[in-house]
């Protein structure tokens, strides 16, 4: 296995001008109405290009300008170099003016999700969460369950996104059983995977950041954290 690079990348971070966009990604942006939508897309685009010039060992503002991130057909950010596709896994995800990106080496199975700690609606967590997730929710302390409840749900989606399914996929298809483990050194927890289809060896890693988790899901190391964001916040369960 090898080991994913994730970056986390603030609003505050973004460029003021559009300039370090490559062409098509500017015309992508052109096409887009609503400043929130806007917004989201230069700051992915950002994360992108800045992950991908660290993994490759070139960051800068000029090294960043090469990179360009375009969709696949089945909406999957494809990573390029001058024009050229790269032999890399990236996956992209946005919240709360933050927004996380993920380089492997390859192509295997990678994703990577963000998600605001909030409360979730008992209509959603029935909707969504298997049996097994929603006791893992209850079980925890009133003032827990919206980080347990938001774990879940992101880890899910990582998954999802590691599959090349994203929400194609049932999420009450997916379960994952997050580790009350301590933190490793580098400050991840675990999470295993139950999914169908392609999922063998799938396992995952989370994180509480400020009032973010951050999950990536795949068969890869355990993720190293790049970015101005780097500690735990301590949060436990």
């Amino acid at each position: 296995m090898t080991t994913p690079l994730v970056l986390l990348t603030a609003a505050r971070e973004l460029p003021p001008d559009d300039n370090w966009l490559r062409p098509a990604e500017q015309a992508m942006l052109r096409c887009l109405r609503w400043p929130e939508r806007r917004r989201d897309f230069r700051l992915g685009r950002f994360a992108a290009k800045r992950a991908l010039s660290l993994f490759a060992g070139c960051d800068g503002a000029l090294a960043r300008r090469r990179f360009e991130v375009r969709p696949a057909p089945g909406g999957a950010p494809r990573a390029f170099r001058d024009e050229a596709p790269l032999a890399v896994a990236l996956s992209l995800s946005h919240s709360d003016g933050w927004a996380s990106a993920a380089v492997l080496r390859g192509t295997g199975p990678l994703g990577c999700d963000l998600e605001r700690i909030e409360a979730r609606s008992p209509a959603f967590l029935d909707a969504y969460l298997t049996s097994n997730e929603r006791e893992f929710v209850a079980k925890g302390p009133e003032s827990e369950r919206p980080l347990r409840a938001t774990l879940v749900w992101s880890a899910k989606e990582a998954v999802m996104k590691a599959l090349g399914e994203g929400l194609r996929l049932a999420p009450a298809s997916v379960e994952v059983v997050p580790a009350t483990d301590p933190v490793s050194g580098a400050g991840w927890r675990r999470f295993s995977v139950s999914a169908p289809g392609a999922a063998a060896g799938l396992q995952g890693f989370w994180r509480a950041v400020r009032t973010l988790v951050l999950t990536v899901a795949g068969r890869s190391d355990e993720p190293r954290l790049a970015g101005n964001l780097t500690n735990n916040d301590g949060r436990s369960i």
